[in-house]
């Protein structure tokens, strides 16, 4: 008799899907009684808001809750088996306007929607998990999870993370969206990086050393992945050099490394077998600085690319408001190696070939204006940028693009 077995890593798949369910039997609060409704903290309904705050005359309300750390706890209790449960969302407006030698465009759209909800437990165990409510076409539609994953803490030095996650490559796409002082991520980051994908990760950070570790399956899946289609690999290494150098506040430099093992139906990280990312942050009184070089190994006909990229900016209203500005330049050693972004480029009514081409720059130049510290930032600035095509096939582009965007998050 032939038996039946489960196709590979359908048992692990089948585990982290149940991740979402988990969370919510954790935090069911019970059955209210007849005419009840659960407590508001359940429900959600204070979003770990203060009542007294709200009523006391002359302080800040609804608007300086916003900006405490507390804002989004509905429970916490340190000494019960549930430390924390709290709700977060990540939403993000962007409108973008393009003025090029291919003909001009403009679209406003739902960057990113992603309402979630965290749990600690057990003092060292934190699941989390995250829906996708804004499609490719930025509309408010589900479009997976962002995230579902479980962390343990085995140390104040060392971290365990299981499940969908971001993949930590390059400075840039590391950074999440609400920390960058730029609008969109730069075009070579855009092209190498990986996509959101299910694996495991290790953090280690013992003194100044910050090093990690992942796998994650090369299949890109909405949810959770199918484990199908081989596997990718990222690691990176970082050293703060502040007590070395002391004039500096902040003096960060860090290595990133990427590999994919090649297989066919690898879709979770673009064709490059290798990518090296050398990256550093630097902090004085009002001015910061990020810096960072690529390198990827073209495979299946892809060729080479390298770049590089400045990010200064100044804080013109001590923690109000920044003035940015990024310069970038990308280069490929064969044709079409590299491609436009899709927002805004893809606007160009003329645009052919998929906006490919040889050799990109382009000059950022915008401001950042907090109105609620890092939980709502309001956006605007505007790039100029170049796509040279030496076949003149069609990719080229010249272009300034205005852009918009209001983040919020929680």
């Amino acid at each position: 008799m032939n038996e039946m077995t489960a196709p590979r890593g359908s048992s692990i798949r089948a585990a982290l899907r149940l991740l979402p369910a988990v969370g919510i039997g954790l935090l069911w609060p019970g059955t209210p009684k007849a005419g009840e409704l659960p407590p508001p903290a359940a429900l959600g309904l204070q979003f770990g808001i203060d009542r007294e705050v709200l009523r006391e005359p002359g302080n800040g309300g609804f608007l300086e809750s916003l900006g405490s750390d507390d804002f989004g706890v509905l429970y916490r209790n340190d000494d019960g088996p549930i430390n924390e449960w709290s709700l977060t969302t990540r939403f993000d407006a962007q409108y973008g306007h393009l003025d090029s030698d291919r003909g001009n465009g403009e679209e406003f759209e739902v960057r990113r929607f992603r309402p979630g909800t965290s749990i600690e437990f057990l003092d060292n165990w934190r699941l989390k998990v995250t829906a996708d409510l804004a499609d490719a076409d930025g509309d408010v539609n589900y479009d997976g999870l962002s995230s579902a994953f479980l962390r343990y803490r085995a140390s104040d030095d060392l971290k365990f993370r299981l499940g969908k996650q971001v993949p930590h490559f390059s400075q840039e796409w590391s950074t999440p969206s609400m920390e960058l002082p730029v609008i969109e991520r730069s075009l070579l980051v855009q092209q190498i990086r990986p996509r959101r994908a299910t694996g495991i990760s290790i953090v280690a950070d013992p003194g100044n050393w910050e090093a990690e570790a992942g796998a994650f399956s090369g299949d890109f899946s909405p949810e959770i992945s199918n484990f199908d289609s081989g596997w990718f690999y990222v690691a990176n290494l970082g050293y703060d050099f502040t007590d070395i150098f002391t004039w500096w506040k902040d003096l960060d430099l860090n290595l990133y490394y990427m590999h994919t093992d090649g297989h066919a139906g690898n879709d979770a990280v673009p064709p490059y077998a290798h990518s090296y990312s050398a990256a550093v942050k630097v902090r004085k009184k009002r001015f910061r600085l990020a810096a960072e070089y690529l390198l990827a190994d073209g495979m299946m006909g892809r060729p080479d690319a390298w770049g590089v990229q400045f990010t200064p900016t100044w804080e013109l209203i001590d923690g109000k408001l920044d003035l940015v500005f990024r310069y970038q330049y990308a280069e490929t050693d064969g044709r079409d190696g590299l491609r436009l972004r899709r927002r805004y480029d893809f606007l160009a009514p003329r645009l052919f070939d998929r906006g490919r081409g040889e050799e990109f720059e382009a000059y950022y130049l915008g401001l950042r204006l907090h109105l609620i510290e890092d939980r709502l930032v309001y956006m605007a600035g505007g790039e100029w940028g170049d796509m040279d095509d030496n076949f003149r096939d069609g990719g080229a582009l010249d272009r300034f693009t205005f852009l918009t965007a209001l983040r919020f998050n929680f």
